[in-house]
């Protein structure tokens, strides 16, 4: 994390001082998990730059909460695994809305689900995990599930997975989606913290 220990090197503690870093309940996030704005947050504070996006559900989509469609989902699943992060990334400015930044096809970055395992016919209910790999014969993403004690890397369609990100979460009431990540701009300092807003 962004936590300097001494010299180069960076501090791996507790999960608790990671999220209390971020101004993030710990206490919360152990009875609810974390929401989407939280995971931005925490993506921000280790100097990550952070494209969060949602899909399109039934009670989003018009001119005040914008929504994204499967064939952006699709587009940004094939730019990610053909494009992963280099050293060489180039920098990207924010906008104002959501909190996305701008970014290009050429900037490489990593994409990290936000979806709900029921969808799936998995136990459990919302979880992230990152998207490692997509076939283009079978329109299918691999997953590489951060539970892996529960669950090792498994294929799921694009179909099923973005059916999988609509579902609402019962604390926003907003839908769940996905994050493009990408490198921090070189040079660029990192803000020590950072607080999540329920508002994004």
């Amino acid at each position: 994390p962004n936590v300097v220990w001494k010299g180069p090197w960076r501090w791996y503690g507790s999960e608790e001082m990671i999220l209390q870093k971020c101004r993030i309940d710990p206490e919360r996030v152990r009875r609810a998990g974390i929401l989407m704005e939280e995971f931005l947050s925490l993506a921000r504070c280790q100097g990550l730059r952070v494209d969060m996006k949602r899909p399109c559900a039934p009670s989003q989509g018009d001119v005040l909460n914008p929504c994204h469609t499967i064939s952006n989902f699709r587009k940004d699943i094939i730019n990610s695994t053909m494009n992963p992060p280099s050293s060489s990334s180039s920098s990207s400015s924010e906008s104002e809305n959501d909190g996305e930044t701008t970014d290009s096809d050429s900037d490489g970055a990593f994409l990290v689900v936000a979806y709900s395992r029921k969808i799936l016919g998995q136990t459990g209910s919302g979880h992230f995990s990152p998207v490692a790999a997509y076939s283009k014969e079978t329109d299918q993403v691999l997953i590489l599930d951060v539970a892996r004690f529960k669950y090792p890397p498994y294929w799921v369609s694009v179909e099923l997975l973005y059916e999988a990100l609509r579902p609402e979460d019962v604390v926003t009431n907003k839908s769940r989606g996905w994050f493009m990540m990408y490198p921090p701009p070189n040079g660029k300092k990192v803000a020590s913290t950072c607080t999540a807003s329920l508002e994004s």
